[in-house]
């Protein structure tokens, strides 16, 4: 079960409330806590759930963060879903509505293309390089 996969988060969690940790992720970057939500591609959701999800994702790290670091003011947090399917609502809705927790959808195809983008351009560079230390070797 994912309670043995994941026991530093277990502990108080019935095996309902343990369900959705596997597809969680928290990151700490630059002072910023990142939590970072993966869903199931074909799943479809609506912004109420992504509302409702992330209220309670960000409360808790919060919380979580300000006891174990005795923070007097909440720490600066990001939550990220990433998912396969057009959230139910208006793109200038959910943007807006998910920017009150700091909240931003991505979407795997987008996340493949840029990746594909990159490793396009990565490569480019490289054979550029490949050239240009070609000529340095020859002289």
């Amino acid at each position: 079960t994912r309670k043995t996969q994941y026991k530093e988060f277990a502990d108080g969690l019935d095996e309902e409330k343990s369900k959705g940790r596997i597809d969680i992720r928290y990151r700490r970057n630059a002072g910023e806590h990142i939590i970072v939500e993966l869903k199931r591609a074909k799943r479809v959701i609506t912004i109420g759930e992504l509302m409702d999800q992330g209220e309670k994702y960000r409360t808790a790290l919060i919380e979580c963060v300000q006891k174990a670091y005795n923070l007097p003011t909440p720490p600066h947090v990001e939550l990220v879903f990433v998912l396969g399917e057009k959230v139910r609502a208006d793109a200038e809705v959910v943007q807006k509505s998910l920017s009150a927790l700091n909240a931003r959808v991505m979407y795997y195809q987008e996340m493949i293309r840029d990746s594909e983008a990159a490793y396009a351009a990565f490569l480019e560079r490289t054979e550029k390089a490949d050239a240009i230390d070609a000529v340095v070797k020859s002289l």
